[in-house]
């Protein structure tokens, strides 16, 4: 019986040599660049969304109106938010959406860490849109 105990204790002394080291996070390609403010929220400004995970965090990708993409990152997790059929967009007092607002999935509010504009080409290298029809006449 006493060496079962020591064997125990052996393999639980053990167990943080194996465990995995933290994988570090790469760096965010968006980094420093400049809030930005999506306009008329509660009058049809938002045309739809896009959810995905990157880098461990869930990403919102907003499209506004006149087909502009803008991406935002949650405050801590947003739990079911890429498998939410639908999104409530909470816009402050002048109907815009911003870094200082929130979002609601199912019953949680998700508060929104940063929003940033992204430009047509990277909306549509993360596929958010297809290209311009000149680029597929080419390709």
């Amino acid at each position: 019986m006493r060496s079962l105990a020591t064997a125990i204790a052996l393999g639980l002394l053990a167990v943080p040599a194996f465990a995995a080291a933290p994988k570090e996070k790469a760096p965010d390609p968006y980094a420093g660049r400049p809030e930005a403010r999506i306009n008329f929220v509660n009058n049809g400004g938002i045309l739809g969304y896009s959810t995905r995970r990157e880098n461990d965090e869930d990403i919102l990708y907003i499209e506004a109106a006149g087909r502009t993409w803008y991406r935002a990152r949650f405050f801590g997790f947003c739990d079911d938010a890429r498998f939410a059929n639908a999104i409530g967009f909470r816009a402050d007092a002048t109907g815009g959406l911003d870094r200082f607002s929130s979002v609601y999935v199912r019953h949680d509010r998700c508060a929104l860490r940063s929003v940033i504009r992204l430009t047509p080409d990277e909306a549509v290298s993360l596929k958010l849109r297809p290209p311009p029809r000149a680029a597929q006449a080419a390709s």
